[in-house]
């Protein structure tokens, strides 16, 4: 994937009017020095007399080129991180090979005060290393590597405990789509798609070690990579939109974001940073699967939506690790890299031992008359109340629903009988069984699903429980080790379960025949859901060829289903396209780039190790919380990156009364390599009979007036207001690679053979007639002035040590953007 890198930092300098003493002693009709004064003081203000207008610090580094890549062909000096990040740019450059030490050269602005030297590979990779401002050489070498090496043979986890039923609990995405099925509107995004069956695996907090501290230089490094491409705030309050990184990325287009086990060692994770305010409410999960394993005919979406997904990581326990270290309270924003838990990613075996058998009612004996039936009984105030599932999971008593309700359905059983006797009770509107709830007290449920088929059937009873071929005025029986539990109406409005209960008015219920009015479907047979019991021996290393697949399940205060902000955020994206339509989850789509299948969780590659980064609510910023895998996968495949050397561009005011709209001419300087730069004649706001200096080449030259080289008339403008672009002009010069580019653009300047002045640097103290402003970034549109385009501009002018970065702070209405 190729990244361009068009707006950021870099050399600044400003370029003054340099004339003769007084316009009006040559030329009346010009103002004169004292009109000119008072000009520039109602626009600026007192310009600063120490402004020199230099924004860079020049220094050089020794970089020795011995970072652990196959094939270096080149050093770099950059002003960023370039992983994920458009703002980078190339301050300077060399060939290398492995070994080579080379010393560069840089300019770099004022504001910055760390850079980046890299290691750059034949295939684009990068190796990069943070250096401060005045630091004298670079080695890519860690101080610690050996020593971590020598003590990855021992692992240390606890005992892996082997899974039961206990251990297993229903999704928020199978809780949305059971409540979907039974007719809620509020998860009508799930209605139909499958993730009824899905369920979680796992101890509390997962199977984790203290892990080896962190290093003042592994903090340094996460935080040269990290810091700015996931930085919390971008332009304004809005925080960094990395979503298109993520969607083009190597990970998602060849691999749909999964993980390779690599078989030859445990996969570990570690947990580096917890920024998000929501961290605490998290939980990590995963899922693994082999693509020969997907069944003929069924999607990948379908099966993955089936598998079993395991605990890794409980976030809650290891942020409240992390407060221990920083004192940084969970729901405030903690932006410390930190190591405390290695977490192990067990392998628990097939993952089809952890998924339900389908077993047919029928086929186990049980048959239906055909009929449909309501089912009543008689309230204690005296109503007629009847078992009816509704979007309130718990109230599934209410009264009668008329032939015409659209929910009537959701009022029909149908009752399936073997010869034994026993019954079950499946709803027809809604397509769940009523279930038994082993050694309890409460409601039972309305489910396919069970790890025992045996809880699913009842016996219709008479008042003193003995069974009865009867419907009117019968108990509901279960009978359970030993004990016989009664279905009863619980606080008028629920199901619920009664011990050894006998003849009372709650316990007694009626079977209604019903004629339909309306097509309603009946059933012959339904498949239900059962779940095993026995589960496979784990172990800590998975075998080869696994696709791993990561979940983020979040959970604020209590896990209703209900609760905007709690949900299932799956690495793979087109597990995440109900998700990413529910509560806050879809501001990320709706005020960001996110789209409904786009992943939630990135698999990123930078100085040779692994990352997971997630974004866990409502924007695409993917740096709520960042792990390192440390081992027990493929390396995932990097990013190819292309980082551009800086541009620069130089804007001119040529009118000795100016506006400073600084654009009557507007030029782009950008080296190519490092013996050329290409020169750009991006637009002309001037009238004026305009001539460049400095530059001999075949069309920009000394000899062609600016207008011409557009092919108009000095009377129009070109590119400074809204309309047609007019294509630019682009010449390549020869540059000697010792110099640094803003001393060749230092001897470009303009002269106006209307006026008969020239523009060249200012000096110190004296008013500007022209910038250079690093990057690709807008100029002035006509006749808006510097100051109003970039507010911080006059701040700078007045005090030379203050906002220094004005040109970051912009209005983007008042600039032309009209340029890539």
């Amino acid at each position: 994937m190729k990244k361009r890198y068009l707006l950021t930092i870099t050399v600044l300098a400003l370029i003054g009017c340099v004339n003769k003493p007084d316009f009006s002693e040559f030329n009346p009709n010009l103002p004169s020095k004292e009109e000119i004064r008072k000009n520039n003081e109602s626009i600026f203000g007192t310009i600063d007399p120490n402004q020199d207008w230099n924004m860079f610090s020049s220094g050089s580094i020794t970089i020795l080129a011995d970072a652990p890549l196959d094939n270096i062909v080149k050093i770099q000096v950059l002003t960023e991180s370039p992983f994920f990040n458009d703002n980078a740019m190339v301050l300077n450059e060399t060939k290398a090979n492995y070994g080579d030490e080379v010393t560069l050269t840089f300019d770099a602005p004022y504001d910055l005060t760390r850079l980046i030297a890299a290691c750059v590979d034949a295939n684009g990779h990068y190796y990069i290393k943070g250096f401060d401002i005045g630091t004298q050489k670079v080695s890519f070498t860690s101080s610690t590597a050996s020593t971590r090496a020598m003590t990855r043979g021992a692992y240390g986890f606890p005992n892996i405990s082997k899974l039961t039923s206990a251990d297993s609990y229903v999704s928020y995405n199978a809780g949305r789509t059971q409540a979907a099925n039974s007719g809620v509107t509020d998860y009508s995004a799930w209605k139909g798609k499958g993730w009824e069956s899905e369920r979680l695996w796992g101890k509390t907090d997962g199977i984790y070690k203290a892990a080896e501290p962190i290093t003042a230089e592994e903090v340094a490094e996460l935080k040269d990579i990290f810091s700015v491409s996931l930085q919390r705030a971008a332009n304004g309050s809005r925080v960094k939109d990395n979503m298109k990184y993520i969607n083009n990325s190597k990970a998602v287009q060849f691999f749909d974001n999964h993980l390779i086990s690599d078989g030859k060692s445990p996969i570990i994770i570690t947990p580096v940073n917890l920024i998000s305010t929501e961290a605490y409410m998290c939980d990590l999960y995963y899922y693994y699967y082999k693509d020969e394993d997907i069944p003929s005919g069924m999607s990948k979406t379908e099966y993955i939506k089936l598998l079993p997904k395991f605990k890794a990581a409980d976030l809650k326990t290891e942020r409240e690790a992390f407060k221990a270290n920083t004192n940084i309270e969970r729901t405030k924003n903690d932006p410390n890299f930190l190591k405390i838990h290695d977490y192990l990613l067990p392998f628990y075996g097939d993952p089809a031992a952890y998924m339900p058998n389908n077993m047919s009612v029928k086929e186990q004996g049980y048959e239906t008359d055909g009929k449909l039936y309501r089912i009543s009984y008689i309230a204690e105030d005296g109503r007629t109340l009847y078992m009816t599932p509704t979007s309130d999971t718990n109230k599934n008593l209410v009264e009668l629903y008329s032939d015409n309700d659209e929910n009537i359905a959701n009022q029909l059983w149908q009752v399936f009988k073997n010869s034994e006797g026993k019954c079950m009770f499946y709803n027809v509107g809604t397509k769940v069984f009523l279930k038994y709830v082993p050694n309890s007290t409460s409601a039972p449920l309305l489910t396919r699903s069970d790890t025992d088929f045996d809880n699913f059937w009842f016996i219709l009873c008479d008042k003193n429980n003995n069974p009865t071929t009867g419907m009117e005025d019968v108990h509901i029986i279960k009978e359970y080790n030993k004990k016989k539990f009664c279905i009863n109406g619980n606080a008028q409005i629920n199901l619920g379960q009664r011990t050894d209960v006998k003849d009372r008015t709650t316990i007694r219920w009626t079977f209604h025949e019903y004629t339909p009015t309306k097509s309603i479907a009946k059933v012959e047979d339904v498949i239900l859901d059962i779940w095993p019991t026995t589960f496979p021996d784990p172990k800590e290393v998975f075998d080869q060829g696994y696709n791993i697949g990561i979940m983020l399940r979040k959970t604020n205060n209590n896990d209703n289903i209900s609760n905007s902000k709690n949900g299932c955020l799956y690495s793979y994206g087109e597990l995440n396209k109900e998700i990413n339509s529910f509560g806050d989850f879809n501001r990320a789509v709706t005020e960001y780039s996110m789209q409904l299948n786009s992943p939630r969780i990135a698999l990123c590659q930078a100085n040779n190790k692994s990352y997971l980064t997630f974004e866990d609510g409502c924007d695409t910023n993917f740096g709520d919380i960042i792990i390192e895998i440390k081992n027990g996968v493929e390396k995932i495949e990097e990013d190819d990156v292309e980082v551009e050397y800086m541009s620069y561009m130089m804007c001119f005011e040529d009118s000795p009364l100016a506006d400073y709209d600084l654009n009557d001419v507007v030029l782009k300087f950008q080296r190519t390599d490092d013996t050329h730069v290409e020169v750009t004649l991006l637009a002309c706001g001037a009238h004026d009979e305009l001539y460049l200096q400095g530059l001999q080449g075949q069309k920009i030259n000394k000899e062609a007036e600016v207008h011409s080289l557009f092919g108009v008339t000095p009377e129009m403008y070109v590119n400074t207001e809204s309309g047609d672009l007019i294509s630019p002009i682009t010449e390549t010069f020869t540059i000697d690679k010792e110099l640094p580019i803003w001393q060749f653009m230092k001897n470009v300047w303009i002269s106006d053979k209307t006026t008969g002045i020239v523009v060249k640097l200012s000096e110190q103290g004296e008013s500007p007639c022209a910038i250079i402003v690093p990057g690709n970034i807008g100029y002035p549109l006509e006749k808006v002035r510097i100051t109003t385009a970039y507010p911080d501009f006059k701040s700078w002018v007045n005090n030379a040590t203050e906002n220094r970065d004005w040109y970051k702070n912009y209005e983007e209405k008042k600039i032309f953007k009209g340029h890539k």
